[in-house]
Parts: C-alpha cells; structure tokens; sequence
C-alpha cells in the first residue's frame, strides 16, 4: 500500500474541508430546511355582486429565499375565495409575501389582495383583504343591521375605486321598501372643497365641481369617498323584519375629458331591519 507524504495528508484535509464549507453553504440556501406550515385560506369576496361575477382565484407565494413561486388555484365557495385542497404547504420562515387575485371567466381581474408575513410552524389561517382591481362604484358596509322598534339610524358610504380624474358622478339609486326615511345626504370625507353635492332624495343624487376648476374627485388612484347617506328607522311597518337592498346605478360620469366610456363596476348593499321582542309585562 502506498503511503502518503506529510503534503498529500495535508491537501487531502484541505480538500475535505472545502467539500465540508461547500455542502453546509448550499445547505443554507436550501428553502424550507427547517420545515414548512399548511396555511388555510379563506378569503371573503365583500361585494355580493362580484363575488357572483368571480369565477376563480389564484394564490402566489413568494419570498427572498423562495427561488420558485408557489402557486396554487382557489374557487368560489359562498362568496369566499377558497384554496383548491383547503391548504397550501409554505416554507416556515420570514417575509412570505401571500398575493391573492380573483378572475372573472373572461380572465379579467376582478380583485386582488397582498400581505407579507412569517410563517412559523403549525397550521394557520390568514386573513388577506381583497381591494378592487377594476373601475367600480361601491357601498360600505355590504351588510348591516338595524332595529326599528324604537327610533334608530343607519348609514351606507358610496366609494369610488380606480375612475381616473372623475369630475362628476349622478347616481340613480334603487332601494327596497322597509320601515325608514332618508334624512341626510353628505359629501364624503376628503373631497375637495370645490367637490359640490346635489340630491332629489337618497334615489337620485349626485357630485360634481363647482365652477371652472382643474381638481377632480379621486386621487391619483382613482379612489374617492364619494357621499354618506344617512336614514332613521321607524316602527309602522307589518312584518318584524324587512331585508333592504341598496342597488347604486350609474347614470352619468365625466372626466376632463368627458365622458366616461370605460366599464365601471357597482355592487349592491344588504341592511336587515329588524324589531326586537318586547319582555312579557313590559309597555
């Protein structure tokens, strides 16, 4: 057997040692070394109408140390976005980045929504709110209640997302029948001080800017807070409980440019009026 000189010896652990380095450096940039976590999703679709229009979500889950994006399918359940086999496996670690997109069969995005988290281990349920991706018009709250056994009130806050340099917006709003009255309609909250308020009634009304004025209502993302439309309930009313839907129609909108050509989407709110029972002896 031939014997190794004391240099030989020498080269031969430094070799193993720079093998050794290698492996435990690429071990480091192996993704989920330490593991992964089954992440639940169950995202609400708050508008009712376009969680009707919605055909289909995607999930995408990036992050630094991640070189392949996961990406998973999601369908509508209920209203919900809801992963295709209820979990996804996501390495446990820091800044995992969860995008959520909701298509329509068309393939156009409807709404979309991102939040970066770390993943620890164990199985966790996370909540990714969901933004317009589209031109639409909608209502806040989508759903509410209210009693009208004695005198109370209720309002709904009509939003702009994503209408470019909208100038001015006239609203034909249809609404079901219940026990209440419109008594106040208000210019939303950071609107310019030249943004101007018009109405014939919670059923027609509308803003626009007054004189001659380069300012528009929405930001530089299109977003506005349109108006606050406020109603007191009241208690001449047949049944204990009436189911009244707030439909916003669009019947006109200029920008500078004038009018307004592109699809802009609405969605519909829900206000379940109901009156509460009255204890045995009480007047």
């Amino acid at each position: 057997m031939r014997k190794f000189t004391y240099m030989e010896k020498l080269l031969i652990l430094v070799c193993i040692a720079v093998i050794g380095y290698s492996i435990s450096g690429c071990a480091k940039k192996i993704v989920n070394d330490a593991g992964s976590t089954q992440l639940a999703l169950s995202v609400p679709i708050q508008a009712s109408k376009l969680a009707a229009a919605t055909s289909y979500g995607r999930l995408t889950v990036t992050a630094p140390d991640i070189d392949t994006a996961i990406v998973r399918e999601m369908m509508v359940i209920a209203g919900n976005l809801v992963l295709v086999g209820d979990t996804v496996s996501v390495p446990t670690g820091s800044a995992r980045t969860l995008l959520i997109e909701g298509f329509a069969k068309d393939e156009i995005l409807l709404y979309s929504g991102s939040i970066t988290i770390d993943v620890t281990p164990g199985l966790t349920i996370v909540n990714v709110p969901l933004t317009p991706a589209v031109p639409m018009v909608n209502i806040s709250p989508h759903f509410q209640e209210a009693t009208f056994l004695v005198s109370d009130t209720f309002a709904i806050d009509v939003y702009a997302h994503g209408i470019d340099s909208l100038q001015s917006i006239s609203f034909n709003m249809a609404i079901g029948d219940g026990p209440f009255n419109n008594y106040a309609i208000e210019k939303g909250e950071g609107l310019p001080d030249s943004a101007e308020i018009w109405n014939e009634g919670a059923q027609a009304f509308g803003l626009y800017m007054r004189g001659e004025t380069n300012e528009v209502l929405t930001d530089a993302n299109g977003n506005a807070h349109l108006a606050t439309l406020r109603f007191y309930t009241y208690n001449d009313w047949s049944g204990d409980t009436a189911q009244v839907r707030f439909i916003p129609n669009i019947s006109s909108m200029y920008t500078p440019s004038g009018l307004v050509s592109e699809t802009v989407y609405t969605d519909d709110a829900d206000i379940l009026l109901w009156r509460p029972s009255i204890p045995v002896g009480a007047e």
